[in-house]
């Protein structure tokens, strides 16, 4: 229903906005008020459905709409919702359904003083020229529905389970000795095989392997062949043996693609070594020269200097083609469900766009996840990925929680600049994880103190995304940095953490009997402590508050004027929530 303003009649009027000097808080600055003119400001989230964004200095705006100029000229406000603050500002959205091709539009923004609309020329005290979008020629950036908010496992396949003896590698050392960046303990695809009743015990979804093809390395990062299963690991049919039994359990799969480099004994790179430039894979690599140098130093591109990693020339079509023959072979039935991407910013990114549109032509619900560290932006517009490894969810968590660096409204600050950052369809499938193959396992960052990754697991559990574990965490295993965080998992129930593994299973089982804490709406809240952070999930008439405490003090839960109905998760005394503990209350 249209609603009129007072000043609808101006609404064609275009005026140059004032000179502004430095603008007090409170009013609004027009050099700190955005509005990106693509994705994620501008979204086009189904066939009818959009969403549209602007973001001011934090504080400035007390209330937003969504201005739709209509043919006649005038103008029809629409509701905004703040969705995210940060240090640098606000940010306000609305979802809607456009009726027409092209979508002309401005915003209406409040503060102290009265109104601005900000429009094409900037800000102005009346309606100006508004900006246009033909909002169908964005493609709709889809993610897989199966994925929103799933329970993620990450297995490193040599250390998780021996389940075949026959098939260890030479050499092997007894299961549980210290890990080297060299040495072998004869993890297999049958060891997972054998454990997957524990795995849906602990409520685990999916399954994320780091690479299993053929390789001569325990990390299996230098491979050999693309399109064969490591032999130590198993064959083809074990995999596939593993996918069909994982998805009866309702599990799916993720397998991680390594296409930015192979290793000297992948087969191209030994023909290009043999023939050298007579060879027809020699312009699969980048090479200083002939013959081919291996040691003491590569004489061809290597990733980051390693000479057991030689680097793909990824812009030979060549190249190219083969990759996406591998995409495509091992997505399917009784095959893998999604593809984790390493390094993926070291590869052309038009290269991407061919490789989402092969993996979606053989499977359309195929999940398709980067492995990027920072800010992931541009891979997330809707042609390259669909999600990424949540590094950034893990530095905040730790900063928080395990070093106490920061305090809530950090701690909150950083999540909301997540949520700017990416669309609306890839907060419930970003890949929150508390450590990695790569990193330090979070409880020995925490200095061992167990309360604090359960506070951390408790925080992965209730928020968007897909929260992943890393193997061993649940029952309390802790290592430094690579080899050390790639210990053997500990299956003697003696030398496991029970009270922490009941811990988990209780949070994953919350968040699977509660939708709200799964895929609801997030709403950060600020506390009067500086060291608890608040937030709200919400999804129809469903609302919880979920409260963490990282400090030693204990906060009384009532100052933050909520009307609760039930404690579902965690402990208070006479409403105070004792430091270094979480809780979950079902609102009013």
């Amino acid at each position: 229903m249209r609603h009129p303003l007072p000043w609808v009649a101006l609404a064609a009027i275009a005026l140059t906005p004032p000179a502004y000097a430095t603008v007090a808080p409170g009013l609004l600055d027009p050099d700190a008020i955005h509005h990106r003119l693509a994705m994620p400001d501008r979204n086009r989230l189904a066939d009818d459905l959009v969403t549209l964004r602007v973001a001011a200095r934090r504080g400035d705006v007390t209330r937003a709409s969504l201005l739709i100029q209509a043919l006649d000229g005038t103008f029809s406000p629409v509701p905004m919702e703040r969705f995210a603050s940060t240090s640098k500002g606000d940010s306000f959205r609305v979802a809607l359904r456009p009726k027409g091709e092209l979508l002309s539009y401005g915003f209406w923004l409040e503060d102290k003083k009265g109104g601005h609309f900000y429009g094409a020329d900037g800000l102005s005290e009346l309606p100006g020229k508004p900006f246009s979008w033909t909002w169908k020629d964005q493609a709709v950036f889809r993610t897989p529905e199966w994925a929103h908010g799933t329970v993620f496992y990450q297995i490193f396949p040599e250390r998780f389970g021996n389940g075949d003896r026959r098939n260890d590698p030479p050499h092997a050392e007894a299961w549980g000795g210290k890990p080297r960046v060299d040495n072998f303990f004869g993890g297999d695809l049958q060891g997972v095989r054998d454990h997957l009743g524990y795995l849906s015990q602990l409520g685990v979804e999916a399954l994320y392997f780091n690479p299993i093809f053929e390789s001569t390395s325990n990390h299996k990062y230098n491979t050999t062949d693309y399109l064969k299963i490591d032999p130590h690991f198993g064959t083809e049919d074990d995999f596939r043996t593993l996918a069909r039994d994982a998805h009866a359990r309702g599990m799916k799969i993720m397998l991680d693609g390594v296409f930015n480099h192979t290793g000297t004994n992948f087969w191209a790179f030994q023909e290009a070594m043999k023939k050298g430039p007579k060879s027809p894979y020699w312009h699969w690599y980048t090479f200083d020269g002939f013959p081919v140098t291996i040691d003491p130093k590569p004489n061809y591109r290597a990733w980051w200097g390693f000479s057991s990693l030689p680097q793909l020339n990824n812009i030979n079509p060549e190249v190219r083609d083969y990759l996406l023959k591998v995409g495509r072979y091992w997505i399917g039935p009784d095959m893998a469900d999604a593809w984790r991407l390493d390094v993926p910013n070291e590869v052309p990114r038009d290269y991407w766009i061919r490789f989402r549109e092969a993996v979606h032509d053989t499977n359309p619900e195929g999940l398709i996840v980067g492995e990027i560290w920072d800010d992931a932006s541009q891979w997330l517009a809707g042609d390259n990925f669909d999600s990424v490894m949540n590094y950034r969810f893990r530095s905040a968590v730790l900063d928080f929680v395990a070093y106490e660096k920061t305090d809530a409204t950090a701690f909150g600050d950083a999540l909301d600049q997540i949520q700017v950052d990416y669309g609306d369809q890839v907060e419930p499938v970003l890949l929150n994880l508390l450590d990695s193959h790569d990193t330090a396992r979070f409880l020995h960052e925490a200095g061992e103190d167990k309360a604090k990754l359960r506070l951390a697991v408790l925080l992965q559990m209730t928020m968007p995304g897909m929260p992943c574990i890393y193997y061993g965490d649940e029952v309390g295993m802790t290592g430094a940095g690579d080899p050390d965080c790639r210990r053997c998992m500990e299956w003697d129930s003696r030398k496991q953490d029970r009270e922490l593994l009941h811990d988990y299973q209780a949070m994953i089982r919350l968040r699977k009997e509660h939708p709200a804490l799964r895929n609801g709406a997030y709403e950060r809240l600020e506390t009067s402590a500086p060291r608890v952070a608040a937030y709200l999930r919400r999804e129809g008439k469903e609302r919880y508050l979920v409260v963490v405490n990282a400090g030693k003090t204990p906060f009384d839960v009532t100052t933050l004027g909520l009307k609760t109905r039930q404690l579902i998760y965690g402990s208070l005394n006479h409403q105070q929530l004792a430091g270094h503990q979480g809780a979950v209350l079902q609102l009013e």
